[in-house]
């Protein structure tokens, strides 16, 4: 077997640690952003990347640019986005977010989400300051949030509320699985501008809806159609999302807001000690920064959670006010 010279030998070195230098750098470009962590997990939430790898989601787990995120029956999710941004996802929900810039420097950057099906509440962060920088999508209609915080159905679930509440009385150019109820619930807490109240436009194909006022909502029944709105969302309908976005068991593990769609077990299940570390969507405007999540997740801030505010978690397992 002939010898290599030594200049040979030490090429082929070099060449094999580049490659695996290029290696390493593939490797890290291919890896998602960190965009914030999850800061309270109620049941079965499984958080799935761009590579197809599902992950159960569990508190102060990290959270990923282009994570899927679905919930099961009587689960919900609340995660801290690195602006402040809190999102919400409640039962049978599914979401991902699939844009989210930030420069802390200057509180500036973008956020974009699709929510599919599901649930959920959103909770503007710093980057919130006019509509174009928050965009929420729905299948059948885009959200532009500036400074506020809203909630939101998509499904079945709308199309419930929206008979409850007298918008429709039958199911003639509705789409039950797509259809979207949003409703504007006040303005968020880093909302400096000179509209305190905050604002939501609902974007479809055929125009554009903005409410401004809190407990506004709008309806849109199908993709292509009109948005219904803005009119009063009823206390009963309210309660209905209050109990589906719980992160936390209440007194007595059962649901007394009603339910959306086939969901009725919102806030009973099963709850693990992590469970009780929640961030209720006022309470985290105590938060000055995502550094805080930590310290802060030393006490349950739920006021749905018996104990209040200031109950400290209880390591024997038996929660809150046990």
């Amino acid at each position: 077997m002939p010898i290599m010279p030594k200049n040979t030998l030490k090429g082929i070195a070099a060449a094999m640690m580049l490659s695996a230098s290029v290696m390493v750098a593939s490797q890290a470009a291919a890896q998602p952003a960190e965009i914030g962590v999850n800061a309270a997990v109620r049941n079965e939430v499984t958080l799935q990347s761009t590579d197809g790898d599902a992950r159960a989601a569990v508190v102060k787990g990290d959270v990923y640019l282009g994570d899927q995120v679905t919930s099961g029956p009587a689960a919900a999710l609340q995660i801290l986005l690195k602006d402040q941004t809190v999102f919400t996802v409640g039962p049978n929900c599914s979401m991902t977010i699939d844009e989210f810039v930030y420069d802390p420097a200057t509180a500036s950057g973008t956020l974009s989400a699709n929510i599919a099906k599901g649930t959920f509440r959103f909770m503007s962060g710093k980057i919130a300051s006019n509509p174009n920088n928050v965009k929420l999508n729905s299948p059948v209609a885009t959200m532009g949030v500036r400074g506020t915080m809203i909630e939101g159905v998509i499904g079945q679930g709308a199309v419930d509320l929206a008979r409850s509440e007298g918008l429709i009385d039958d199911s003639t150019g509705v789409d039950p699985d797509n259809a979207l109820l949003v409703v504007l619930r006040g303005p968020g807490r880093d909302n400096q501008g000179t509209n305190k109240r905050g604002e939501l436009d609902v974007i479809t194909s055929v125009g554009t809806k903005r409410l401004d006022e809190p407990g506004q909502a709008a309806f849109v029944p199908s993709a292509g159609s009109s948005v219904y709105g803005p009119f009063t969302l009823s206390v009963e309908a309210m309660d209905v999302f209050a109990s589906q976005l719980r992160t936390a068991p209440t007194a007595g593990d059962s649901s007394t807001g009603g339910s959306i769609g086939n969901v009725d077990e919102s806030a009973g299940g099963n709850s693990t000690i992590e469970d009780d570390v929640t961030f209720d969507a006022k309470e985290t405007e105590l938060l000055e920064d995502l550094t805080d999540v930590t310290e802060a997740a030393e006490t349950g801030n739920d006021p749905d959670f018996p104990g209040g505010p200031e109950c400290q978690l209880d390591p024997t397992g038996t929660g809150c006010g046990g």
